[in-house]
């Protein structure tokens, strides 16, 4: 093979990796919506990472029929489970209940609660059906809790949502997917830029996504910073597109090289 042909090769086989990734970790302070890790990344100074279901208001739902007690607690259970089974990521447990108002100063316990309500302000948006707000050391970025909310439907928020995990229902909450979306924001996770990601920013709230993706593990791998990584993934970052760029730009240069000796030495011989 030609010297030049043997340089584009290596070029395209190099950057055939280069694909930046999708995902977003959350950062101190906040990236703005649309924008990506424009910040300090937060990480938890050890795992698991502990959650606790709120007890309060997890009684059966007036309007869908349902405790939301058990549904809650189980697929909670659930969506930690497929966190920390992906190896090379932080790990994540329920701990003991508590029971505690939605108003409770920050006592550095993540927990996760039914909110019945919903009363509009900047987190409470019309239309959400659940959100995370984590608290974090501004300067370090290191998480300090983590607090879940879900929009509940009761005679109190008749706009909020019924939560189910059967076949998808029309304006039914599928409560597996929401709270797995919801525990990847607890273990740091922002919305990823992936379409059909577990946590792409937005999706019909009956669509089932309970399954992660390449690019949520990704992320989840992402957010260790430990040197040594076990587990099915790696925690050494991806190279970004500017990375990419470079490495075509030094290949393309190092084959156009080899073509101008060539065509130097052709001119020097004849």
């Amino acid at each position: 093979m030609a010297r030049g042909a043997r340089a584009l090769a290596l070029c395209i086989a190099l950057a055939t990796p280069c694909a930046a990734h999708a995902y977003c970790r959350m950062t101190a302070p906040r990236t703005p919506p649309g924008a990506c890790e424009l910040g300090t990344p937060v990480a938890w100074r050890g795992t698991p990472i502990t959650v606790h279901v709120n007890t309060r208001d997890l009684v059966v739902d007036p309007a869908a029929g349902q405790p939301l007690d058990a549904l809650v607690r189980g697929y909670a259970i659930v969506a930690a489970r497929r966190w920390s089974d992906v190896g090379c990521g932080p790990t994540m447990a329920l701990g003991d209940d508590v029971d505690a108002p939605l108003d409770r100063a920050r006592d550095g316990r993540s927990a996760l609660s039914a909110n019945r309500r919903w009363t509009p302000d900047a987190y409470h948006r019309p239309g959400t059906v659940a959100f995370t707000v984590m608290t974090t050391d501004a300067t370090t970025g290191a998480a300090l809790e983590a607090d879940v909310e879900l929009n509940a439907r009761s005679a109190d928020n008749p706009l909020g949502y019924a939560f189910g995990d059967g076949a998808p229902s029309w304006g039914v909450a599928d409560a597996p997917s929401v709270l797995l979306h919801e525990l990847g924001h607890v273990a740091g996770l922002a919305h990823s830029l992936r379409a059909g990601a577990v946590m792409e920013a937005s999706m019909d709230v009956e669509r089932q996504r309970r399954e992660l993706t390449d690019d949520d593990r990704a992320g989840a791998c992402a957010l260790n910073a430990r040197p040594a990584v076990t587990g099915g993934c790696s925690a050494a970052p991806t190279r970004s597109g500017a990375w990419c760029a470079a490495l075509c730009l030094v290949c393309i240069v190092a084959a156009h090289g080899v073509h101008a000796r060539r065509e130097t030495r052709r001119r020097t011989t004849s």
